[in-house]
C-alpha cells in the first residue's frame, strides 16, 4: 500500500514538473518572439528614417573601376570621373547598380574639360563640390529625382548660363551656386524647403529669382552680391536673415508679405544700394526695416503710398 501511495507521489511531481518546463518554454519562446518583433520595428522605423535622410550615402568597399567611373556598387555613387569627354553623360547603371549618387570631389579632376553634364534619372544627391571651380561648364540637366544638392556642388562654375531645378528637389546645400558668374536666372520650386546661407552669393548677373512657397527662412547671404532688381517675398516666409539681399546694387523694388515678423541686419543694404521701394504688409515691418538696413552711404525708404495693410 505504501508503494502505491510512493509511485502516485512521483508521478505527481514527473507531470507537474513536465507542465512547469512546457511553460518555462513557450514563455521564452513568447519572449523570444516578442524580442524579435521589437527588433523588426526598430530595424523598420531605422531604414524609414535613413530613407529620408538626404546627403551622401557612406562609402563602402566595394569600389570597382570601370570605363570613365570609379564607381562604389555598395553605395550606388560615383566616387570620380577618369574620361576626357567634354560633353559627360553620366550612366543610370554601372554593373547592373543603379547611380544614386554623385561623391564629394567627383568631377573636380576635370574641371578644365567638361562643358555640358547629363545627370540621370535615379540620382537623388550631388555632393559637396561635386562640380566646384569647373568652370568650362556652361549647362548641367538635373534628373527629376533629385532631393539635394550638397555645399559648393557648382560654386564657381563661372559660365554656367542656366540651371533648372524641378519639383521634388528639397534642399540646396551652402554656397551651392555661389560665383557663378553667368547664371541670369533662377526659379526654387515650392518641394524645396531649405536653401542654406550663401548658395547663390556672388552670383553677379543673377537679374531674377523665383522663391519657393516651400521655405520659411531665407538664410544669411543666400542673395548677397547679386544683380536682382525685384523680389518678391513667398507667404511661407516667417524670417529674413542678416545680408540676405546685401550689396545687391541693383535692387530697387521689395514685397514683403505679412506673414514676415523678422527681418535681419543689413538683409537689404550694402555697398552700392540705392533707394529701394518696399511694399510692406503693416507699419511694423516698416520699421523693421528703417531700423535694420541702415548703412553709412546707403538710401533706405519706405514709400507710403506702396504700404499695404493686408
Amino acid at each position: 500500500m505504501k508503494k502505491k501511495i510512493i509511485i502516485a507521489l512521483l508521478c505527481s511531481i514527473i507531470v507537474i514538473s513536465l507542465i512547469g518546463c512546457g511553460n518555462s518554454s513557450t514563455s521564452k519562446k513568447s519572449n523570444s518572439s516578442k524580442h524579435k518583433t521589437e527588433s523588426t520595428n526598430t530595424t523598420n522605423k531605422k531604414d524609414s528614417n535613413d530613407k529620408n535622410k538626404i546627403g551622401e550615402p557612406p562609402s563602402t568597399t566595394d569600389i570597382v573601376e570601370t570605363g570613365d567611373y570609379s564607381f562604389d556598387k555598395g553605395a550606388g555613387k560615383i566616387g570620380s570621373y577618369k574620361g576626357n569627354d567634354v560633353d559627360v553623360v553620366i550612366p543610370s547603371e554601372i554593373e547592373g547598380v543603379k547611380v544614386t549618387c554623385i561623391a564629394m570631389n567627383a568631377f573636380q579632376r576635370k574641371q578644365d574639360l567638361i562643358q555640358s553634364v547629363t545627370i540621370p534619372e535615379g540620382v537623388t544627391y550631388i555632393g559637396e563640390s561635386a562640380f566646384l571651380d569647373c568652370k568650362y561648364l556652361k549647362s548641367v540637366t538635373i534628373p527629376d529625382s533629385l532631393l539635394g544638392i550638397g555645399p559648393q556642388a557648382f560654386s564657381y562654375c563661372e559660365n554656367l548660363e542656366k540651371i533648372e531645378l524641378h519639383n521634388g528637389l528639397i534642399s540646396i546645400g551652402r554656397f551651392a551656386f555661389s560665383d557663378c558668374d553667368q547664371l541670369k536666372s533662377v526659379k526654387i520650386p515650392d518641394s524645396v524647403t531649405t536653401i542654406e546661407e550663401s548658395a547663390f552669393a556672388g552670383c553677379i548677373r543673377l537679374t531674377s529669382v523665383t522663391l519657393s512657397e516651400g521655405m520659411t527662412s531665407i538664410e544669411h547671404n543666400v542673395f548677397g552680391m547679386t544683380d536682382l532688381e525685384s523680389v518678391t517675398i513667398p507667404s511661407s516666409i516667417t524670417t529674413i536673415k542678416d545680408k540676405a539681399f546685401s550689396d545687391c546694387s541693383r535692387l530697387k523694388n521689395v514685397t514683403i508679405p505679412s506673414s514676415v515678423t523678422s527681418i535681419g541686419t543689413d538683409a537689404f543694404s550694402g555697398r552700392g544700394v540705392g533707394d529701394v521701394v518696399f511694399e510692406v504688409a503693416n507699419e511694423e515691418q516698416k520699421e523693421k526695416l528703417l531700423n535694420s538696413c541702415t548703412v553709412t552711404g546707403t538710401k533706405m525708404r519706405v514709400n507710403e503710398s506702396n504700404v499695404h495693410i493686408k
